[in-house]
């Protein structure tokens, strides 16, 4: 087994190590900015920076170890924005792709991608490096996804769909053929995007429109 870091310690570590021994990977250590959390998985330390995380591994001989951002919702520029701190101190990104996914031959899963159980990802779909496609979403034929892109679980992106960097799809959500939603945007839960959603906003409901901006502030 090849030694893997992740990098979170919540929800999606526990989704990551349900799997990643079937793809040759075991979690020996867990990176978190809270310095109270408790390891999810038994026998896994957990460390606040990346020189103690370094200083383990080396003691431990696994310094060949890969990672995975195990970071989900709208932070994928953070997701981006970490494994490069990662792979500063020689760690190599995992693209988890559960082996109850199915992904086109003829589609494109960047580097750290990960494609959660049940999940599609149609033909000729292009993702970007770190995009997360969680449980049951769908991912169909020519869809493009940016950098740092998460769909949530159950959401379906219709044919020819194209998501800017960093966007969030909610769970549930659905996204008809052809729609451009824009970097860093937001879709909450259970929308129907009917129609192009710009840059750095957030947009809710069926069908969806856009409620305010995605730092917060009113429109």
């Amino acid at each position: 087994m090849r030694p893997l870091v992740l990098w979170g310690g919540t929800g999606q570590a526990v989704v990551l190590d349900e799997f990643v021994s079937r793809l040759g990977c075991e979690v020996v250590a867990i990176i978190d900015s809270d310095r109270e959390l408790r390891s999810p998985i038994k026998g896994v330390p957990v460390f606040s920076d990346t020189d103690k995380l370094f200083a383990y591994l080396r003691k431990e001989g696994r310094t060949n170890a890969y990672f995975a951002i195990a970071i989900g919702g709208s932070a994928g520029e953070d997701r981006c924005r970490l494994s490069t701190v990662l792979k500063q101190i020689g760690l190599e990104p995992l693209t988890a792709i559960h082996p109850a996914a199915y992904v086109s031959s003829t589609s494109l899963v960047g580097e750290g991608g990960q494609i959660m159980a049940n999940a599609t990802v149609g033909a000729r779909a292009e993702l970007g490096n770190y995009v997360l496609v969680n449980t049951g979403a769908i991912v169909d034929h020519e869809c493009k996804l940016g950098q740092g892109v998460h769909v949530g679980p159950g959401a379906t992106l219709a044919g020819l769909v194209e998501v800017g960097d960093y966007a969030f799809v909610g769970a549930g959500s659905v996204v008809l053929p052809r729609i451009r939603i824009g970097r860093n945007s937001i879709v909450g839960a259970g929308s129907i995007v009917t129609k192009d959603i710009p840059e750095n906003v957030v947009c809710m409901g069926a069908p969806a429109r856009v409620v305010r901006m995605s730092d917060g502030q009113k429109l």
